[in-house]
């Protein structure tokens, strides 16, 4: 018998600066979350990603003399590394620049009991 399937995000983060309490708060409510989810016999899916367009990005890139593509792709570098030092904390970062791909960055993961 399939599990019955369950899907959590959290918001889209907007990577104009460093990662802050926000972010952490609402990745572990996520993951709590989808933990508890799991022990209920859920197949549970958990999507976080980075809002990469904007005024602000395009400003914060050229303060940094990098274009704005490669600044969101080393933000999007931090946050997955960031992520990583909290033991199946979050799926791996989305970006909406990146091509949607299966592996070996996967959009959707299923998390397992």
């Amino acid at each position: 018998m399939d599990k019955e399937k369950f899907y959590i995000t959290t918001p889209i983060y907007y990577p104009s600066g460093k990662f802050h309490i926000g972010t952490a708060y609402t990745t572990v409510l996520a993951n709590t979350i989808k933990k508890y989810k799991q022990l209920k016999g859920y197949d549970v899916r958990l999507l976080t990603g980075l809002d990469e367009h904007g005024q602000k990005i395009q400003n914060i890139a050229n303060k940094n003399n990098k274009p704005p593509k490669q600044y969101v792709d080393e933000m999007a570098d931090l946050a997955t590394k960031l992520w990583k030092t909290r033991p199946n904390t979050a799926s791996p970062i989305m970006q909406a620049a990146r091509p949607i791909t299966i592996a070996p960055r996967p959009m959707l993961t299923s998390a397992k009991p």
